[in-house]
């Protein structure tokens, strides 16, 4: 039956939310015939309210008098009146809520890599809310955001907010569920990642720019102070009507007066001021926008009004660019600087960095701390000759993490990659490639054995810890907790791989590209791209294993006695195994005492 109401249910979820630090706000419930108890008549199922039935909190002050025992819970069972329960937001409880209502914004989330992201998740009416843990540079932004058109709820201001919690019931009579997997039980809340922190706080500073289609007043951020929200719509209309306003904006001495005066006025009235990297960023911004207008033989606006109007398309232009990025370069942790006479700008590699690792054949490895929760763990592996080409490397950088797209503008690419040279025209530009080279850090190369014997010894130091494998258990077939290797059934063969390297280097002086040259050799002998991965659940904490069947513990034992070449091509061998199933691996786990 639709809203039934079940005290014992609610109470052990309102318990269980508070053990982990939430606090528990209470909310009208709905009662079986479908109307909200707070006893609006509007706010009834099929009401002209009926959004608000069963979601809005009980009381003025509902966030103060939240619960944070479960004492206080009880109190209000025993008043026998159906309530639904919500997780007060923001730094009191310690998480935020993200949501998406449409497929445009989950396209988004998936851009960003969100949706791979393990955090207790649970599923509304409408749709699925991911619950992350607080981060004090939030603090400045407003109550919700909606970067990319997500819904990020951060509970921030003095107006409190909360999300409806499982088991409330939702007006359409779904009732609120934990995903499969996904509860707060089973999960940590994760850490808010830094490239949605960095949405977010975009967003914050762009958000007034949609709602003010007539403009911004180029004279208010001149007769008082602005803040964040504000800041921006204000400082970029009084930006356009400086470079609207002088015939001379292309002359370098021009432009230079004109910053100092937009530094000053960025300094003095904007509450915090902007970086100089931003207020340069905006100046050209507005410097290209004219330019392109006059190229079209445009009329240019002179009065304040059309000035006014033409800073506000701006402003939305730079909107829609940072919530929908074509290549998203500033969300992959590179860093866009300003350049002298070029409005474009340039790409710095930012968060990003390489190594090399000496090995046979050499590799360049590009690190990149935002694609961590990809399938590639931020780490892709190039030869010398792919890493020069732009192309090679961005569709590389899409095959390992499955989902970064950096030629989304092919040309552009080719430029912040490669670089471009100079002419009367423009300024010559350093590529990533160049300046990632020259930022590298000599000491973080790896040095690795260059023979076939190096790696044959390698595989053998592997085989030797595999040989240590308990057999599997017939009353408990699960994996070692501590990750090292157990077979779990007579085909599976589970174990943490850095864990197993981690013992083999106490003994053995690995290095971390040795490990990786090792991995890429299996793979490629058994024809696959990579290893298969389970999951193992250990008290309502997941742990991520490679499994092995018989016949990657031969393929180990083919490369610890010298062989190095590939077997089938990949279209040949079945996936997740390798090899047909007429190779059972009997021979394999004779010769290895396995």
């Amino acid at each position: 039956m639709a809203y039934e109401w079940n005290p014992d249910v609610l109470f052990r979820a309102a318990a269980l939310a508070i053990s982990k630090g939430i606090h528990i706000a209470r909310l009208y419930g709905i009662t079986p015939e479908g109307h909200c108890t707070c006893a609006n008549p509007d706010h009834r199922v099929g009401g002209p309210a009926e959004l608000q039935c069963g979601k809005h909190p009980r009381g003025k002050d509902w966030a103060n008098r939240a619960a944070t025992t479960e004492d206080e819970i009880l109190a209000w069972l025993e008043e026998g009146i159906p309530f639904n329960i919500g997780a007060v937001l923001g730094p009191r409880s310690g998480i935020i809520d993200m949501e998406w209502d449409d497929e445009k914004a989950k396209a988004y989330a998936e851009t960003l890599g969100l949706t791979e992201i393990e955090t207790p998740t649970y599923v509304s009416g409408r749709s699925e809310h991911r619950l992350f843990l607080w981060d004090d540079r939030l603090s400045g932004c407003k109550a919700v955001v909606h970067p990319g058109g997500l819904e990020v709820r951060l509970g921030t201001g003095e107006k409190a907010s909360q999300s409806v919690l499982p088991p409330s019931w939702h007006w359409s009579g779904i009732q609120y569920r934990w995903k499969p997997g996904f509860s707060m039980e089973e999960l940590p809340f994760a850490p808010l990642p830094d490239v949605l922190l960095r949405a977010i706080v975009n967003d914050a500073d762009l958000s007034a720019g949609g709602k003010n289609a007539g403009g911004v007043s180029s004279r208010a951020v001149l007769h008082g102070d602005v803040g964040k929200g504000n800041r921006h719509p204000s400082l970029l209309s009084y930006v356009t009507s400086k470079v609207f306003a002088h015939p001379r904006y292309l002359r370098d001495s021009v432009q230079a007066d004109m910053l100092v005066e937009i530094g000053l006025v960025n300094e003095h009235r904007c509450k915090p001021p902007k970086t100089s990297d931003e207020v340069r960023a905006m100046f050209y911004s507005v410097v290209e926008y004219r330019r392109k207008m006059e190229a079209r033989s445009e009329d240019v606006p002179e009065d304040d009004e059309e000035i006014a109007k033409v800073a506000a398309k701006i402003e939305e232009r730079e909107n829609e660019t940072q919530q929908v990025p074509v290549s998203g370069y500033s969300l992959q942790g590179l860093k866009w600087a300003p350049v002298e006479g070029w409005p474009p700008g340039e790409w710095l590699p930012g968060d990003w960095s390489i190594q090399v690792v000496h090995g046979d054949p050499a590799e360049v490895v590009l690190c990149v701390p935002a694609w961590k929760n990809t399938p590639c763990k931020g780490r892709v592996a190039f030869n010398f000759n792919d890493f020069r080409s732009a192309k090679l490397v961005a569709a590389k950088v899409f095959e390992a993490t499955r989902r970064v797209i950096l030629d989304g503008d092919g040309k552009l690419w080719q430029v912040v990659w490669r670089g471009q040279e100079g002419n009367s025209k423009r300024p010559r530009l350093a590529g990533l490639i160049e300046k990632l080279l020259l930022a590298k850090q000599k000491e973080d190369d790896i040095h690795v054995g260059a023979s076939s014997l190096r790696y044959a010894t390698l595989a053998a130091y592997l085989l030797e810890a595999l040989a240590r494998a308990k057999p599997p258990s017939e009353e408990k077939p699960e994996p070692e907790k501590s990750g090292r290797p157990r077979w779990v059934t007579s085909r599976e063969l589970w174990l943490g791989w850095a864990k197993t390297w981690e013992e083999i280097g106490r003994a053995h002086d690995v290095a971390a590209g040795e490990r990786l040259r090792i991995k890429r050799m299996l793979c490629d002998r058994l024809g696959v791209k990579d290893f298969v991965e389970k999951r193992h659940t250990f008290g309502g904490h997941k742990q991520s294993y490679v499994v092995f069947t018989p016949e990657w513990v031969e393929a180990i034992q083919h490369l610890a006695e010298g062989g190095l070449e590939a077997s089938k091509p990949a279209d040949a061998i079945p996936p997740n195994t390798g090899m047909s199933e007429k190779n059972c691996g009997k021979k394999i786990c004779q010769t290895t005492r396995l």
